[in-house]
C-alpha cells in the first residue's frame, strides 16, 4: 500500500502541517475480513489512502507530526469497514457463498474502474502473515482492528512464541523462569490453564507441549492442566482430539495430569459478564461441576447430549486435590487470555 502526501489548497508544498505520512514508504496490506477502501478523496490529484488525520500522526519511523492548523479539503475520505464481507479467489467455488450468489449492484459498482463514486477499489489481505498470524490462518476481528489501528503488520503473540520454540528458547523465557521457579521453590504445584487447541488465534497446543517439557527439565513436582476447550477457533466437537493428544504427551514424559475442562464461554469472557466466568472459576477453584475420572470419556458423553466445546461446563478431574489453592503458581499456557 502506498502512503502519499496529502496537501489542501490552503497548505504550502513544503508546511510540515501537511505531512502525513512519508510517500516513499510503502507497507504490507492490512484489513479485518477483506475491507474496501474507498479512494475518492482527491486533492492535487492524489489520492489519500487510510484514515485523515487532522491535528497529529505518527511517521514510519515514528516521528510525531504535528498539524497546528486544522486542514481544509474540497471533499471527504471515509474509511469504511465491512465485517464478514469476503472477495472469493478466480478458483472459489460459488457454492455457499452468499455474496457471489447476491446481487451486489453497489458493491459492483464501486469496483468499477469509471466509477463516479468510489473509483475503484482495492483489495487488501486480511489473513496469515499480512496480519502477523501464522501462515495460512484466517484473520478475525480483533487482529484485522489491531493491524488496522497500526497501520502496519502487528506480528501476534502465537508467531512469536512460535519462532521462540523453532529455537529452543522456551525454558529461557524469564517470565517463564521466573513462575517455575516459584512453583518448585513454593508448593510444587504449578498450574496450567489456557485455551487447549490449534486455533493458532488465541492457542496453539505445541505451546502448552513446550511448557510441559519446560516444567519436565526443571523438575518441577506437581504440573496441573487446567484444559479450557475452544470450539470457536476451531471445529465445534474437537476438544476430545485435543484431550487424547495432551493425555499421550503428559503420559510420555510422565508429568502432568488434567484437572479441568471448562468451554471457554464460561472462562474467557472479556466483557465483564460475571455470572459467566463464575461458572468456569469455581469449577476451578472449589471443584463445582460434574466429577469425572476420565475426562476425554466425560466430553463424549457430552456431546451426546448436544453440547459443544465453547459452552462446556466445568469438568472436574481429580477431586480436591487438584484445585487451585493458596501459594500456587499459575501459568497462562495460551498467547491471549480473551475469547
Amino acid at each position: 500500500m502506498n502512503w502519499c502526501t496529502a496537501r489542501s489548497k490552503v497548505d504550502s508544498p513544503t508546511s510540515p502541517t501537511t505531512r502525513i505520512c512519508n510517500p516513499s514508504f510503502t507497507g504490507g496490506p492490512f484489513s479485518v475480513a477483506p475491507f474496501f477502501l474507498f479512494n475518492y478523496l482527491k486533492v492535487r490529484n492524489r489520492f489519500l489512502w487510510g484514515c485523515f488525520f487532522l491535528f497529529s500522526a505518527i511517521d514510519p519511523v515514528g516521528n510525531i507530526v504535528h498539524y497546528p492548523t486544522m486542514a481544509t479539503v474540497d471533499q471527504k475520505v471515509a474509511l469504511i469497514v465491512i465485517d464478514g464481507w469476503g472477495v472469493a479467489g478466480p478458483d472459489s467455488p460459488p457454492q455457499g457463498d452468499a455474496i457471489a450468489a447476491a446481487e451486489t449492484p453497489h458493491m459492483s459498482g464501486f469496483a468499477e474502474a469509471n466509477s463516479k463514486t468510489a473509483q475503484g477499489y482495492s483489495e487488501l489481505d486480511a489473513s496469515s502473515l499480512a496480519v502477523g498470524l501464522p501462515e495460512g490462518l484466517m484473520g478475525n476481528s480483533e487482529v484485522g482492528h489491531l493491524n488496522i489501528g497500526a497501520g502496519r503488520v502487528v506480528w501476534q503473540d502465537s508467531v512469536r512464541i512460535d519462532q521462540t520454540l523453532k529455537k529452543g528458547e522456551m525454558g529461557k523465557v524469564p517470565s517463564v523462569v521466573k513462575a517455575f521457579n516459584r512453583a518448585k521453590e513454593g508448593n510444587g504445584r504449578l498450574h496450567l490453564l489456557g485455551l487447549v487447541s490449534d486455533g493458532g488465534v488465541h492457542s496453539n497446543i505445541t505451546h502448552l507441549f513446550a511448557l510441559l517439557d519446560v516444567a519436565k527439565e526443571m523438575q518441577i513436582p506437581e504440573v496441573y492442566i487446567h484444559f479450557f476447550a475452544d470450539g470457536r477457533d476451531t471445529d465445534p466437537k474437537s476438544a476430545d482430539g485435543f484431550m487424547q493428544q495432551l493425555l499421550e504427551k503428559t503420559q510420555q514424559i510422565g508429568l502432568g495430569a488434567v484437572a479441568t475442562v471448562v468451554g471457554r464461554y464460561y472462562i474467557m469472557d472479556r466483557d465483564k459478564r460475571w455470572e459467566r466466568v463464575e461458572v468456569g472459576l469455581k469449577g476451578l477453584v472449589t471443584g463445582e461441576g460434574e466429577d469425572s475420572e476420565d475426562p476425554l470419556k466425560t466430553i463424549k458423553e457430552r456431546y451426546e447430549k448436544k453440547e459443544n466445546d465453547e459452552f462446556l461446563k466445568p469438568i472436574i478431574v481429580g477431586g480436591e486435590k487438584r484445585r487451585i489453592k493458596g501459594k500456587s503458581s499459575l501459568v497462562d499456557s495460551s498467547p491471549c487470555v480473551r475469547n
